[in-house]
């Protein structure tokens, strides 16, 4: 049987509850030192244990045998940011599940909420005050029908916005991206189609051989046949 959103909501709570001070040891950009996470103190004790001199300023100056060059706390201080989250999403993922626990908890939050006040309509109490609240002329509804309507669009508006940068908003944009790339037809290329031309077939001039006698020809056609032709072309 799955969970509501309520238990949902009181199971991730109660993990984070559990877990709030390996969580707290994990900030990132956490510069105080001792357990809380990679910080710049840290960070010198496992990498900066040498100088080396800097021939540009000419005087010596620590080194940072992880990027094996002078130490630049800059540098550093993003390299220690981009690290502590990775290492904050991978503990979240084996913990929770979820790389964003409370923006998941308070999404769970909302949905309970608005699960509870959808139930609540369907309750003996909602239509009792319901009874005996004010008609609206033409409609079946009250007074109390339109307060609770705005209410609940009100709750799902919270909704809406409390699933931005979940792991649930996450899974559906990833979803809809393998949808839409499935839905992309491959482009068909055209082939060209060859027209063969026919060669026009030779036909010669006819010719004759004869004579005129009063005005009127007398004598033959001696144009050749086709096949006299083909025998006699060079």
């Amino acid at each position: 049987m799955e969970l509501t959103n309520e238990q949902k909501y009181l199971q991730l709570k109660n993990k984070l509850d559990q877990s709030a001070p390996k969580l707290h040891n994990i900030n990132m950009y956490d510069m105080s030192g001792g357990e809380r996470g990679l910080n710049i103190q840290s960070y010198k004790n496992q990498y900066v244990k040498t100088v080396k001199y800097n021939k540009k300023l000419k005087k010596f100056e620590p080194y940072d045998a992880r990027t094996k060059t002078i130490f630049n706390e800059k540098e550093v201080l993003k390299y220690i940011g981009i690290t502590n989250k990775n290492n904050q999403k991978k503990f979240n993922l084996e913990t929770f599940e979820t790389e964003t626990p409370y923006e998941d908890l308070n999404y769970y939050k909302k949905l309970s909420e608005l699960d509870k006040a959808l139930e609540y309509r369907t309750l003996g109490t909602y239509q009792l005050r319901n009874k005996f609240s004010t008609k609206i002329e033409g409609t079946d509804k009250t007074l109390y029908d339109i307060e609770y309507d705005q209410k609940i669009r009100n709750l799902e508006a919270e909704v809406t916005t409390a699933k931005k940068g979940t792991s649930f908003e996450k899974l559906e944009l990833e979803q809809l991206k393998k949808k839409s790339q499935k839905s992309v037809k491959p482009e068909v290329k055209k082939e060209k189609v060859k027209v063969e031309t026919p060669t026009p077939e030779y036909k010669p001039s006819k010719t004759y051989e004869g004579t005129f006698i009063h005005g009127a020809f007398v004598g033959k056609e001696t144009t050749p046949k086709k096949r006299e032709l083909m025998i006699n072309m060079p």
